[in-house]
């Protein structure tokens, strides 16, 4: 295993090092902050955590590029969702995070709930679902 190592993901690592949690299926390539954050049981735990993972991911998937187009709109829907009922973020903190204005973090979360059922919607946010649903991170 030796002449392979350099290839490893941290995925690799925490496989080989016996992490019973692995992650498969994170929509961004993991860091060692995140390697961190498992080791310490906070990784999608705490509010800090969830703030840089939502981070991670909006840099990774160019979601807060300031289009409007409706699968990165929905994105960044998702996300804001994610930081309020999650982490407990305001609406403010929210903003200042994808500066925008909080009036549209509200707009946004309330626009959210008649989309549950929209299969456009739920199909572009189906891998962040996912990610943020998957019981190995909740049971950390």
């Amino acid at each position: 295993m030796k002449q392979d190592e350099e290839n490893y993901t941290i995925v690799d690592w925490i496989r080989y090092a016996g992490y019973h949690k692995t992650i498969s299926n994170a929509p961004y390539e993991l860091t060692e902050d995140d390697l961190k954050e498992i080791q310490n049981e906070e990784y999608l735990v705490t509010r800090s955590s969830i703030k840089r993972i939502v981070l991670e991911i909006v840099k990774a998937n160019n979601i807060n590029d300031g289009t409007r187009k409706r699968k990165l709109v929905d994105q960044r829907r998702y996300l804001y969702y994610i930081l309020k009922k999650r982490a407990g973020f305001t609406y403010e903190a929210i903003g200042l995070l994808f500066h925008k204005d909080h009036a549209t973090v509200i707009h946004s979360l309330k626009k959210i709930q008649d989309l549950d059922k929209d299969i456009e919607y739920n199909e572009t946010i189906s891998y962040l679902k996912e990610f943020f649903n998957n019981p190995i991170y909740i049971d950390l």
